[in-house]
């Protein structure tokens, strides 16, 4: 085999290694609700309607029985096609909602107002493979949504207006989080 064929045979059974290596992160939120042994309940709060995004919910998960709890923003898209009208999901755990608010604050505050003079683009993505951005193409922003950027079909467009509406619902998902997840210890009483 002469070195050029090894070179790159070598190379193809590295980047095959690397890929297989790597863990797929999922939302810690969906790990917890998917652990066997668990009796759960889930309690679905819907969110102010965002323009462009077909359901916007805060998911509180509770275990019954040792009432460890965890919470979760989800985003619901609808790609319309000729041949069905698919939704697709995405999950952003309560530590990715901070980092998201400060992403599309960044985006409506700072980029929207400005004329790239090249294709630009600025995305947050999750630990669940969905990804929130924007770009700036043919002198206009767009903004998206990926719920699984795995899966083309999943991508949606809206307008980067409503980015500070997708904000406001992730702030409200973030507050009744902390308000439902807080663990508060119970007071033992004495009776008289």
């Amino acid at each position: 085999m002469n070195m050029k064929k090894m070179l790159v045979l070598l190379t193809t059974m590295l980047i095959c290694f690397a890929s297989f290596g790597q863990e797929e992160k999922d939302s810690k939120t969906v790990e917890f609700a998917s652990e066997d042994g668990r009796l759960l309940t889930i309690e679905h709060f819907k969110m102010p309607f965002v323009p462009g995004i077909k359901e916007c919910k805060t998911l509180i998960i509770t275990d019954v029985v040792t009432n460890e709890k965890s919470g979760a923003f989800v985003i619901t898209v609808t790609e319309s096609n000729l041949h069905a009208d698919p939704n697709y999901s995405c999950t952003l755990d309560k530590g990715e909602i901070k980092a998201c608010i400060q992403s599309l604050n960044y985006i409506t505050n700072d980029l929207l107002s400005t004329k790239p003079t090249e294709y630009y683009e600025v995305k947050y993505k999750t630990n669940s493979h969905a990804e929130i951005g924007a770009y700036y193409q043919y002198n206009k922003w767009n903004a998206y949504i990926q719920a699984n950027t795995d899966m083309a079909d999943s991508r949606i467009t809206i307008n980067p207006k409503n980015l500070k509406d997708l904000a406001t619902d992730l702030q409200l998902a973030l507050n009744l989080i902390n308000e439902k997840t807080t663990q508060v210890k119970e007071i033992e009483t004495i009776g008289l």
